[in-house]
């Protein structure tokens, strides 16, 4: 046996073939992307209740969806993106947009009239709990009975 076939790498690994571009590396470590994301997050809240001092929930939520558009329009131009044609899709933007935005923020500009601002954020993040929550009392009708593993997998993300 030849010093070359000792020393050969096994056949598997030989026909990887190695990757000609160098692996790209993000221009900011994750924790700080990660810590700007909890800022910003963190402060819509505090956003929220000092925009509730000089105006009502309802032009807070407005505020908050024009400059979130104004943003996306933004992106848009920078990304030469066009906006969606189809009706249909508007209809479901619509509806989304619904649900997911203007009802949610005018729902928390209202209840940050009664409660601190970090509570709105704490409710706000622990909304996937109240979903496990939510669909346990629909569970009978899935067929899957709510069981001690279920349980306690939902409790140990609450911590």
């Amino acid at each position: 046996m030849t010093s070359a076939a000792a020393s050969a790498p096994p056949a598997a690994a030989s026909t990887a073939e190695p990757s000609s571009e160098p692996a790209r590396r993000p221009l900011l470590d994750w924790r700080i992307r990660f810590g700007a994301l909890s800022l910003v997050w963190g402060f819509s809240f505090l956003f929220i209740k000092v925009g509730n001092e000089a105006f009502a929930p309802l032009y807070v939520t407005l505020g908050r969806m024009l400059f979130g558009t104004a943003v996306l329009l933004v992106t848009l131009v920078v990304k030469r993106e066009r906006l969606p044609r189809g009706a249909r899709v508007w209809g479901h933007l619509a509806v989304a947009a619904f649900f997911l935005n203007a009802l949610p923020f005018s729902l928390f500009a209202y209840a940050e009239l009664t409660i601190p601002s970090t509570l709105a954020g704490i409710c706000n993040a622990a909304s996937p709990l109240w979903g496990c929550c939510w669909r346990w009392s629909w569970s009978p009708t899935t067929g899957r009975p709510v069981s001690v593993s279920r349980v306690s997998g939902s409790a140990s993300s609450a911590c």
